[in-house]
């Protein structure tokens, strides 16, 4: 049998776990995300499969944070935020993957802290995410906190506010950029950027379009 090795590198800052039950060619995987991992296995045995789906959840506090910051400059309205984000993730999940229609039932669950999951899962065909109560609710504090910041963003009229105004409100808006990032950094229990780097056969596939 011809072996592949898939290295993953990362600097513990909390238990974390990732949980895999009928997804590709795995069958059924619980795996503690350690500071270095080896993943040794025959081609197809699912390497890439938990490369690929630790790399999903390590990068969506990255997402979070987009979105909010998106919500901010673009002057949207926050509206059920939670329910946005998790449509995010399943867009996110069928740019890795592909459509959903093919897949049988699946649980992809990963654990960022004590009682902190993500649990994707499919249902009726299409792939639903959700939260744990502590996530939800640490979540809802971080989207009360921006609520709260645009409410206060769209008193200021700066089209009669002096200049030194203007330059009080962008200094704050960068500081509430840096407060939201701690915050996401808590509730992810990781303050580092992900990458992903595919194997050579396919890095022009995986990254044609950022080519």
């Amino acid at each position: 049998l011809y072996f592949c090795t898939k290295y993953i590198i990362m600097q513990k800052l909390s238990i974390q776990k990732l949980s895999i039950q009928n997804f590709g060619p795995i069958v059924r995987a619980d795996i503690q995300i350690e500071d270095f991992m080896v993943l040794i296995g025959p081609q197809a045995s699912g390497k890439s499969t938990i490369s690929k789906s630790i790399y999903l959840f390590k990068s969506l506090k990255d997402d979070l944070v987009r979105y909010i910051i998106d919500t901010i400059e673009e002057n949207s309205r926050l509206t059920e935020p939670a329910t946005a984000f998790k449509k995010k993730i399943r867009t996110k999940f069928v740019s890795f993957w592909g459509t959903t229609k093919h897949l049988s039932q699946f649980r992809l669950e990963y654990t960022y802290g004590f009682n902190k999951t993500i649990t994707l899962f499919l249902d009726r065909g299409y792939v639903k995410a959700e939260f744990s109560q502590i996530f939800h609710d640490e979540l809802h504090n971080i989207f009360t906190e921006t609520l709260n910041f645009i409410k206060k963003k769209q008193n200021i009229n700066k089209t009669f506010a002096s200049a030194s105004e203007i330059i009080a409100s962008d200094s704050e808006k960068k500081a509430f950029y840096r407060k939201i990032e701690n915050l996401v950094n808590t509730l992810f229990e990781d303050d580092r950027l992900p990458l992903y780097i595919p194997a050579g056969r396919s890095l022009l596939s995986t990254l044609s379009d950022p080519l």
